[in-house]
């Protein structure tokens, strides 16, 4: 943590002179689905349809910490804490088109987050998903698929994710925004921190001006080559979508909500919901023209015993020539 938090300060502090063009602080904020079932291949991530201008790179860098804690009798447990260190390049080569690769890290363990969220949720007194039942902060991963067969994944601590490589392409541009994208997810990770196969992933991106408001939204379908990791069987298609609205609170602070949906991730396990829902809610602070940092809350208003409790992500990013 301390790392990272000096790493994201020098990012800010020590990067080159920024482009003349102005972030858009209210845009959401690209994460990725942190379920520990979905870290292990592509997840859609919410963003703006924008693309840097011509021969400009863009770098950003997060931390996003997770808690899960999914249990459903003898069928399934996930009791895991998760920390992904992500890294964003971009670059666009020529005007309206950008190509961007993601290099993530991700630890994965019992963590320390347990005990805060069961007051937490005691003090609000909403569902805490039975996790009065668990020890703290221990890792579990393990259940028993459709056909009877277990899975278990032991492998913990700290590994190189799947690399992400992708192009994104402006299609009309003015008060309604719009731009395609394309990904590759590569098999760059090992054991079951990552799929051993690659992903594929075609998306929209689009975007309102209703000054001061923005809206923004986004669908993308995905197709996982590698269908099975550890004893849990994927679904092969996989659909997410987004709908945000963010504007800019004082004049260089931009706040914005979204809500990110994905369809049926995996399909041997025993009721396992067939979707999901979360809500991001972000700060945005605008440095200067080019750099910005910002903070993030994802919460599941939906099945709260079968997705990630909450994530916690801090960010920057610096834009250069």
């Amino acid at each position: 943590m301390n790392r990272l938090t000096l790493a994201l300060c020098s990012l800010i502090a020590l990067s080159p002179t920024a482009i003349a063009e102005e972030l858009d602080i209210a845009a959401p904020y690209p994460v990725r689905h942190q379920h520990p079932l979905a870290l292990t291949h592509y997840s859609f991530r919410p963003e703006a349809p924008q693309t840097l201008t011509a021969g400009s790179t863009s770098v950003s860098t997060s931390l996003a910490w997770s808690n899960t804690y999914n249990s459903r009798g003898k069928d399934y447990l996930m009791d895991v804490e998760s920390r992904v260190w992500d890294t964003d390049f971009r670059y666009a080569p020529l005007e309206g088109f950008e190509l961007s690769v993601l290099v993530p890290l991700v630890w994965r363990g019992g963590g320390a987050l347990d005990s805060l969220i069961k007051e937490w949720d005691a003090t609000l007194g909403v569902p805490n998903a039975k996790r009065e039942d668990a020890a703290d902060d221990q890792y579990s991963f393990f259940g028993q698929g459709r056909d009877g067969e277990p899975f278990t994944w032991e492998d913990d601590g700290t590994r190189l994710g799947n690399v992400q490589i992708g192009a994104k392409a402006e299609v009309l541009q003015g008060e309604h925004e719009i731009s395609t994208q394309f990904i590759l997810s590569l098999p760059t990770s090992a054991g079951t921190s990552g799929a051993e196969g690659v992903d594929v992933a075609w998306g929209v991106l689009g975007a309102y001006d209703m000054e001061p408001a923005s809206l923004y939204w986004g669908a993308n379908v995905s197709y996982f080559t590698d269908h099975s990791l550890g004893g849990v069987k994927y679904h092969p298609w996989h659909g997410s979508f987004f709908a945000a609205a963010g504007m800019p609170i004082l004049e260089n602070v931009g706040a914005t909500i979204a809500l990110v949906s994905t369809t049926q991730l995996v399909e041997n396990i025993p009721r396992y919901p067939d979707n999901d829902l979360y809500l991001d809610v972000s700060l945005r602070h605008r440095v200067d023209t080019g750099r910005s940092w910002g903070v993030l809350v994802r919460e599941n208003p939906l099945h709260p015993r079968k997705t990630t409790d909450v994530t916690l992500l801090v960010f920057a990013e610096v834009t250069f020539r």
